[in-house]
């Protein structure tokens, strides 16, 4: 099963769904959209208005704060364009004066018929499988209990989807989750704000609210390493295909050792010891190491642990994901006393561990046993 597929989220949606639309206003308040507001001719640009306050009740309404704004109280309808982020809404609302406070600079509103979001580009969305190591966690209320339950299986930068049992008895559309973590691999835990877009049988899709610029640069970063490790995987698929087979063999060729380390003089170290008997690949962080083990094809990867950019245990969850490289023989490459890292890497389906202090011959002698065993 392919790890990921790229595909686009549409350029503007319209919903009449009266909690949805309560809840995109309320999204644009929290994260302090800049209005414009147009009446027959009239027209105000609020860049220093917000949304202050939304509400359902009787009639929905909300509330906003532009000390600008007085001159416009004759005209009783108003088309809003609310722009934030990389999308911008629009729609059109009556006024509320009951809710006026003239003095405090705030308007009222009654909430619109219906809201179009317009995305102002394409999120690649990308499609996880059962491996993939990113997950949600909530923080609030009953949510908090199912965390464990849930799986992540799309991820965009604008969004993510959600796999989970009996979605639409937990998830109401327009709800607003405020406080959730993501984890991603390598990274600290990102806090996110969400709105729920749908929720059916057991799929729920979440909106991400910006209000934490940080979190979504990292999720935009993680996003191009799965792009970047797709590209390579098409186009080894490509060759593959066109060479009529698998990975090479032959009895007179070298093995290939893909070295995967982050220190120079580690990898000096190794390529001094094995050139002599192998042909040495290098790479010095876990996101070039997958690249190289799906473009190279090497019949043994020494895996770091600790790398940027992707550690050695995420790229080798990767590598063993791909099934044109899931019989290369990994063994993780450890400082001493990294148990724990050692554990961990067997769980993922690590051949052995060697000791980086371990003297060459010994080394090379191991490497020569596994790859006789595999």
């Amino acid at each position: 099963m392919a790890m990921m597929s790229a595909t686009d989220t549409k350029r503007s949606e319209t919903t009449d769904n009266p909690k949805e639309i309560l809840a995109r206003i309320r999204a644009a308040s929290l994260f302090g959209a800049a209005l414009t507001v147009r009446s027959y001719g009239f027209e105000c640009h609020l860049g220093e208005a917000h949304i202050t306050q939304t509400g359902l009740g009787d009639k929905g309404y909300f509330l906003i704060s532009a000390q600008d704004f007085a001159e416009a109280g004759q005209y009783s309808a108003f088309d809003f364009r609310v722009t934030a982020y990389s999308s911008y809404m629009e729609f059109h609302a009556g006024r509320c004066p009951d809710l006026d406070r003239q003095e405090d600079g705030i308007f009222g509103f009654l909430l619109p018929e219906e809201v179009t979001l317009h995305y102002r580009r394409k999120f690649p969305r990308f499609d996880l499988d059962e491996t993939s190591p990113v997950r949600i966690r909530f923080q609030t209320g009953n949510l908090r209990g199912i965390s464990p339950l849930v799986r992540v299986v799309d991820l965009s930068e604008g969004g993510i989807g959600l796999r989970v049992h009996d979605a639409e008895s937990i998830f109401g559309i327009g709800e607003m989750i405020e406080k959730m973590e993501m984890l991603l691999p390598g990274e600290e835990a990102l806090p996110l704000s969400g709105m729920v877009r749908f929720a059916c049988e057991e799929r729920c899709g979440l909106q991400f609210i910006p209000n934490d610029a940080v979190a979504i640069s990292q999720i935009v970063r993680h996003l191009h390493r799965l792009e970047e490790i797709e590209n390579v995987s098409k186009k080894t698929y490509r060759s593959l295909a066109g060479a009529g087979k698998g990975a090479p063999t032959g009895g007179g060729r070298r093995r290939k050792i893909l070295i995967v380390d982050d220190s120079l003089a580690v990898q000096e170290k190794c390529k001094q010891s094995f050139s002599s008997s192998f042909e040495v690949i290098q790479a010095f962080d876990g996101l070039e190491g997958v690249k190289k083990a799906v473009e190279q094809l090497p019949d043994l990867i020494l895996m770091d642990v600790n790398m940027p950019k992707m550690n050695g245990l995420e790229s080798t969850r990767i590598i063993r994901s791909q099934p044109h490289t899931r019989h290369i023989p990994i063994c993780m490459f450890t400082a001493e006393g990294d148990r724990d890292a050692v554990v961990k890497a067997l769980k993922f389906g690590v051949r052995d561990y060697i000791v980086k202090t371990a003297d060459p011959r010994f080394v090379i002698e191991r490497i020569q046993s596994m790859l006789i065993s595999s």
